[in-house]
């Protein structure tokens, strides 16, 4: 039944961040160097890497893919245990006001270890590559397959195995 399919698909969400974050986890939480770079914010992005932030121009590609990433984690959570973590909870509105309110912007990474682990993913630099792509390409066109590509690297599927 309808049941059994859900929990198949929750299943196979798992498996796929499971692969992700077996191939592509680091020991950076990517909350805290997006912290570091006041979320790139104004104040920090005058091009110069503030201590222990990332470079200028990588933040806003590090904060699309922390943001895409947690969703997807809070999403899986959700249906998986029926419940969200806190900063699931404001995680869309963060993502629409672009980090700015004050509750976006942890210092260090808000979720549970299995969500750090996965958002860690976005220090990767193979990761970061693909976003980086996915975000210059800015033709209507190209930009409608990046988006398709990126949906589908972050689904999991990588189309380069």
């Amino acid at each position: 039944g309808a049941g059994a399919k859900a929990e198949a698909q929750v299943a196979a969400d798992q498996q796929r961040a499971d692969t992700l974050v077996a191939q592509y986890k680091t020991e950076h939480d990517a909350y805290a160097v997006l912290s570091a770079s006041n979320y790139g914010l104004d104040g920090a992005s005058n091009g110069e890497a503030p201590t222990g932030g990332a470079d200028a121009a990588l933040v806003p590609v590090i904060r699309q893919c922390v943001a895409e990433v947690s969703w997807q984690y809070c999403s899986a959570e959700l249906k998986r245990t029926g419940k969200a973590e806190a900063y699931c909870n404001v995680l869309q509105n963060c993502y629409a006001h672009d980090f700015e309110p004050e509750e976006c912007r942890p210092a260090t990474c808000p979720l549970n270890e299995r969500g750090c682990d996965f958002a860690s993913i976005c220090m990767h630099p193979e990761i970061l590559e693909e976003y980086m792509a996915e975000t210059a390409q800015t033709a209507p066109a190209a930009a409608g397959a990046a988006g398709e590509a990126g949906a589908a690297a972050a689904a999991g599927t990588r189309s380069e195995e």
